[in-house]
């Protein structure tokens, strides 16, 4: 079954809306070129929703445009008294166009949607995973199989500056993490792989992304922003 996918730039917020509302099915919003956002929170245990009316209360704090924002949070661990929870989020000037749009399945960051398609092919809980997709490389970390560091690095022509850029980057989140990671690189260009990661252990895939956005959505409708 062939996807059917559209690319739209997210200033252009009047054709986004117009070509959304034409779509039989509400399609699945994937956006591009974002940082996910992560930080870790102990909370006084409470109710589901008590819980996320303080998280709301913490990005508003931190964020200040709450319509400029999606979120989503995990239960790392809970106690008699007290709760951990790990946040993500995205924080973009988009967002707020794109939530004007009533008729949307979901919204979804692109390298996630790369991320949840490779699990089962990596087969690894701790490791570092770099897309290389829409002229940007995401770069995450994976500890246990969640997502405890990331960045997002637009390419640049200047192929030694951009071995520095992720060669810092994958050193930064190393540090934080006190962690020697495998690598895994998906869709990698041949001189980036013959540059930066040429005496390292790096394993390489190449993915289709009309399979991964097969899977994101049963009926197969998407705009890419």
């Amino acid at each position: 079954m062939r996807t059917k996918s559209f690319v739209i730039p997210a200033k252009d917020v009047i054709k986004l809306i117009n070509r959304i509302k034409c779509m039989l099915y509400k399609p699945s919003l994937i956006i591009q070129g974002e940082e996910l956002y992560i930080k870790d929170y102990t909370y006084p245990k409470m109710s589901k929703k008590g819980l996320e009316l303080l998280i709301e209360e913490e990005i508003i704090y931190n964020f200040k445009h709450r319509e400029r924002i999606i979120f989503n949070y995990i239960n790392t661990e809970k106690k008699a008294d007290k709760q951990n929870i790990k946040l993500f989020c995205v924080y973009s000037e988009r967002i707020s166009s794109i939530t004007q749009i009533k008729k949307y399945k979901e919204i979804l960051l692109i390298q996630l949607c790369f991320l949840q398609y490779c699990t089962k092919l990596i087969n690894k809980r701790n490791y570092f995973f770099i897309l290389y997709e829409g002229g940007y490389f995401y770069i995450l970390g994976i500890v246990n199989n969640i997502i405890v560091g990331n960045e997002t690095i637009k390419d640049i022509e200047n192929i030694e500056g951009m071995t520095t850029l992720i060669t810092n980057s994958l050193v930064k989140l190393s540090c934080e993490k006190n962690e020697s990671m495998e690598v895994f690189g998906v869709n990698l260009p041949k001189d980036l792989i013959n540059n930066t990661f040429k005496n390292t252990n790096c394993n390489y895939l190449n993915i289709e992304k009309s399979k991964v956005l097969q899977r994101v959505s049963r009926r197969n409708s998407f705009c890419i922003i």
